[in-house]
């Protein structure tokens, strides 16, 4: 999206995942599986994008008979996230993870975020707003340490501010 930035660790086990990350970034440090990381271990950074796995959330499963293992990478996401006290997270879900019984993963990542000091703000944008050949809308959060965006959202959905607002730069007074 031209801002500058320089990648310098990822979590992923996929192989195809960290061969094209090694491709565009060739100095990146592989993480990993993140259920193995410590938190400690984890450098400071000044921004964490998130991208859990969509699989347990999305409406295209119909048939769940039983829990998911990936459900719980989105708050464990968030917890690695908020280990490196970076003043910018910001992650991409299906936006189904907002209803019924997968909200309960969304209310513990959002929680574990809050209780760490961040200021939390979501809303439902589709991707090809930004020019990005995406059609399916998904659900983006922006947790900010140090910067108010306002009254923190309970976990019912409803933001405090609209992400267009912040990503505009028109921040509450």
């Amino acid at each position: 999206m031209g801002i500058p930035s320089v990648v310098l660790f990822c979590a992923d086990i996929s192989a195809p995942s960290s061969a094209i990350s090694n491709y565009y970034n060739p100095d990146v440090i592989h993480l990993g599986d993140v259920w193995g990381l410590e938190e400690d271990a984890l450098p400071a950074v000044d921004l964490v994008l998130l991208g859990p796995p969509c699989q347990p959330f999305s409406a295209l499963v119909t048939n769940r008979t039983e829990v998911d293992p990936r459900a719980g990478l989105f708050a464990r996401g968030c917890q690695l996230a908020t280990a490196t006290r970076a003043p910018l997270i910001i992650v991409e879900e299906v936006r189904t993870i907002l209803r019924g019984k997968c909200c309960q993963y969304w209310k513990a990542g959002v929680r574990l975020l809050c209780r760490a000091g961040y200021q939390v703000t979501w809303d439902v944008y589709t991707p090809k707003l930004w020019g990005l050949p995406q059609s399916r809308r998904r659900v983006y959060l922006v947790a900010t340490l140090g910067a108010s965006l306002g009254t923190p959202p309970s976990c019912t959905g409803i933001p405090c501010m609209r992400l267009e607002d912040l990503l505009a730069g028109r921040l509450p007074k």
